[in-house]
Parts: C-alpha cells; sequence; structure tokens
C-alpha cells in the first residue's frame, strides 16, 4: 500500500518525501539492529531485526524507481520466507521438548540435532546478509538505486 501510494499519487513529489523516508530507513536500522543485539531470548531478537529490515526495504522504495520497488519487493518477499523459517526452526525444536527461548538454549543443537542446527545457521546467515544465502541477494538491489541516485555516497560502502 505505501509502494502504491509513493509510486502512484506521489511520484510528482519524490523530491520531497526521499528525505523523510532516508532518515526513517537509517533510523529504523540504527534502532533495529541495537535493539536486536540487546536481546538473549531469541524470538524477541527476530522480532527487533524485522525493525532494521525494514530500513533496508525503504532503501527500495527510496529510489523512485522501478528497479529499486522490484528490489524492494523481492527483499520483502525472501525476508518473510526466511522469518517464517526461522520460526518454524524454533518452533519445531520447542514441540520435540527442547526449550529453544533463550540464545544459551541453543548450546550444543549440533550435537543434539544437528539437521536443525545446520538449517538455523543458513537462516540466520540468510537474515544478515551472508552470500550466498537467500536473503543477501536483494539487499545489494536494495541499495544500488539509491547510490545510483546519489541519495546515499556513504551508503554505497555498505554495498
Amino acid at each position: 500500500m505505501v509502494m502504491r501510494l509513493l509510486v502512484q499519487a506521489l511520484f510528482v513529489l519524490a523530491v520531497d518525501w526521499q528525505g523523510m523516508l532516508m532518515i526513517m530507513a537509517v533510523l529504523s536500522m540504527i534502532i533495529g539492529n541495537i535493539a536486536a543485539i540487546a536481546q538473549s531470548n531469541i524470538k524477541r531478537m527476530l522480532a527487533y531485526s524485522t525493525i532494521s529490515h525494514i530500513g533496508f526495504l525503504m532503501l527500495g522504495l527510496l529510489s523512485a524507481s522501478l528497479n529499486g520497488y522490484a528490489s524492494a519487493t523481492f527483499y520483502m518477499l525472501s525476508y518473510v520466507l526466511m522469518t517464517l523459517a526461522g520460526f518454524g526452526i524454533i518452533l519445531l525444536l520447542t514441540r520435540q521438548g527442547f526449550e529453544a527461548d533463550r540464545l544459551e538454549d541453543l548450546k550444543g543443537l549440533n550435537q543434539r540435532s544437528p539437521w536443525f542446527a545446520f538449517l538455523m545457521l543458513i537462516i540466520m546467515f540468510s537474515m544478515a546478509g551472508i552470500p550466498p544465502t537467500l536473503a543477501s541477494t536483494p539487499s545489494s538491489p536494495c541499495c544500488k538505486p539509491p547510490c545510483r541516485q546519489a541519495l546515499w555516497c556513504w551508503w554505497c560502502l555498505r554495498c
């Protein structure tokens, strides 16, 4: 709905809303990551990391181009898939009688259940944007459209 509003109704005012969206994206990434790092509960960590991932989604919207909108959509879909997989692994571990609420609960998971440990590793790598996982693919296109339009030259260093 936000993309529809920005693309169809406010496209002529893109210069005006890009500045506001840029500030929101930066604050979302900073606050979300700081809040996620401070968590010891896995579910809360995943929930707070969603706030920072919304900032990356906003980067695609900042470009006000088709490539940016497409990359933001792909990023959103891949992130939703990885988040559902992460919560699914936690749910499966809990159903097996294994507490999986805190980070300390995952110690020794490789010895108890190597398959779940490997899946959780891939999911966490993907959510962190480490290549060649799924979520690392769209984070680069989400960053590049704003860089091409000289919105964030310093942000290009991350990409």
